[in-house]
C-alpha cells in the first residue's frame, strides 16, 4: 500500500513536463522558428512553429516555470490557466498532423513545418491580459 508521500513523489505538479510541450532550443538552421514537442516520446511528433507563435509559446513556458518555482506559494489559478493553453496548443499541433497524414501507423515519427498564419488567439489574448495586469509588455507584443 503506498503513503501519501510516495503518491506525492509521483504526481508532482511542480514541474513541467520533462518532453511534452517543450520548445526545442534555437538551433540557427530555423531562426527565429522553434520544434514544439508534442508527445510524451522525443521527437515522435514535433511541429515548427512561426517565429511569433514560438516566441509567445516560449513566453508562456518561462511564465509557467516562475511561478512552478514559487512553490506552495504559487498561484494555481494561473498554473491551471497556463496547462490548458499548453493543451489547446498541443491539440492544435496534433489536428494539424492528422490533418496532413490521416493514416499515420503508431509510433511514426512526424515533423511538421506549421503554416506562417498558425497561431493560438487564445493564448495570445491571455498573455497580453497578463502583460496589462502585472505592467509587462512579453516579447513579441508591440
Amino acid at each position: 500500500m503506498e503513503t501519501r508521500k510516495t503518491l506525492a513523489q509521483k504526481l508532482n505538479y511542480f514541474q513541467q513536463s520533462p518532453v511534452r510541450g517543450q520548445l526545442e532550443p534555437p538551433d540557427g538552421t530555423t531562426g527565429d522558428r522553434r520544434f514544439l514537442q508534442c508527445t510524451d516520446i522525443p521527437n515522435e511528433l514535433k511541429v515548427l512553429l512561426p517565429s511569433r507563435t514560438s516566441v509567445l509559446y516560449g513566453n508562456l513556458l518561462k511564465i509557467e516555470l516562475d511561478e512552478l518555482k514559487k512553490g506552495s506559494h504559487a498561484n494555481w489559478e494561473r498554473i491551471r490557466e497556463i496547462r490548458h493553453l499548453k493543451e489547446r496548443m498541443l491539440r492544435k499541433c496534433e489536428r494539424l498532423a492528422r490533418g496532413s497524414m490521416p493514416e499515420r501507423p503508431a509510433g511514426q515519427i512526424l515533423t511538421l513545418y506549421a503554416p506562417p498564419e498558425f497561431r493560438l488567439r487564445e493564448m495570445e489574448r491571455w498573455l497580453k491580459h497578463h502583460a496589462e495586469s502585472t505592467s509587462e509588455a512579453p516579447a513579441g507584443y508591440s
